[in-house]
């Protein structure tokens, strides 16, 4: 990986007034929208409902909270690990700039030691803000990091640009047009800025 340029100049982000996006730049005709209420979409099926529902079922009320109890050690487990975890701390404000162009802020940087990175191969979930212009749109994503062709926000920019972070961090990038998403038509001078937070990464055991 090489190493990022720092930018001494403002990042444009700031400079930039908002612009009309004409309907022919609609960010929802290139993106995947919401779903209907501006619900995500995510966790409607509870696993662990499930499970305790069938081994309730299957071996009765004790076998129902044998497994409750399980869980709930292992989710407690979870609970302690987030609780003692370091804090991520602020970004300095320095705007960088990678090899193919893209410009990236740290608005919080993941603790060293305790986030993970994203790594070819590895599952990455996290939280995506697009804006273009006056518009703008916010999904959960989760992609395997280095898998091709892209699919919805996900582009050869937004890669590039979080191959640094560490999970808890947020950086806010500048995608170039030859870097963003398949299709994606940019109104002259406007440019593509997304607000990305690491939520996790994962090891990748499916195929």
């Amino acid at each position: 990986m090489s190493t990022p340029r720092l930018l001494l100049r403002p990042t444009p982000r700031n400079q930039s007034p908002k612009k009309n996006t004409p309907a022919a730049f609609n960010l929802n005709k290139n993106v995947d929208a919401t779903t209907k209420g501006g619900k995500a979409g995510f966790n409607q099926f509870d696993p662990v409902l499930a499970i305790t529902g069938f081994v309730s079922r299957r071996f009765g009320l004790v076998g129902g909270l044998a497994v409750v109890a399980i869980l709930a050690s292992t989710e407690g487990k979870d609970i302690v690990k987030a609780l003692l975890a370091k804090p991520a701390e602020k970004g300095t404000g320095e705007v960088f700039e990678t090899e193919n162009g893209v410009e990236y802020e740290d608005i919080l940087i993941g603790a060293d030691g305790e986030g993970k990175a994203p790594e070819v191969g590895k599952l990455v979930g996290m939280t995506v803000e697009v804006t273009i212009a006056d518009q703008t749109f916010k999904k959960n994503v989760a992609f395997k990091y280095g898998s091709k062709p892209y699919q919805s926000l996900v582009c050869a920019g937004l890669e590039e640009g979080i191959e640094s972070m560490r999970v808890g961090g947020r950086r806010k990038l500048t995608i170039p047009l030859a870097l963003a998403p398949a299709g994606m038509r940019l109104p002259p001078g406007v440019p593509l800025l997304y607000d990305v937070t690491l939520n996790e990464v994962f090891e990748n055991y499916l195929s």
